[in-house]
């Protein structure tokens, strides 16, 4: 299953790229969800290998997932390759220039089963396909939205 969905962005893509490597960042918004994180390599920084063993809790069962930064290039791709219950994924953002200071962000996101629980887990989520594009397509925009207010505003 594919999702995609592209943003326009009024920064710098420097700006925007430095934004969206805070990893941190990330960590710390889904810690405060209730999710367990624990980061692999790239303590000093961002190394290709580096990754994630995440657990939660969803529909009252533990789950855990495994990513990894498998591509990061300075200023337009960083790539995570992820694997959980029986479905392995690749999540791509890929930034274009479009001028100084305006900067096009792209989303893509790959589902696959790897196991019948996860082909059945597919299937259900491809009978909701256009809510669930809907749903990709505003929480990409509201952190769109997040970015630009945090780059013309810093704290």
């Amino acid at each position: 299953m594919d999702l995609s969905t592209q943003e326009d962005i009024e920064a710098p893509i420097k700006d925007v790229f430095a934004t969206l490597s805070e990893f941190e960042t990330f960590e710390r918004s889904a810690m405060r969800r209730g999710v367990d994180v624990v980061r692999r390599g790239g303590a000093d920084g961002v190394e290709l290998g580096m990754g994630w063993d995440i657990s939660y809790q969803l529909r009252g069962k533990d789950r855990s997932v495994t990513t990894e930064l498998v591509t990061y290039e300075p200023e337009t791709l960083i790539a995570l390759q992820g694997e959980g219950s029986g479905i392995s994924g690749r999540f791509e953002i890929e930034l274009l220039a479009l001028s100084a200071k305006r900067t096009r962000m792209s989303v893509r996101s790959t589902l696959s089963a790897k196991t019948l629980p996860g082909r059945l887990l597919l299937q259900s989520l491809k009978l909701g396909r256009g809510r669930i594009n809907q749903k990709f397509g505003e929480r990409i925009s509201d952190y769109v939205t997040l970015i630009e207010s945090k780059l013309v505003n810093p704290a």
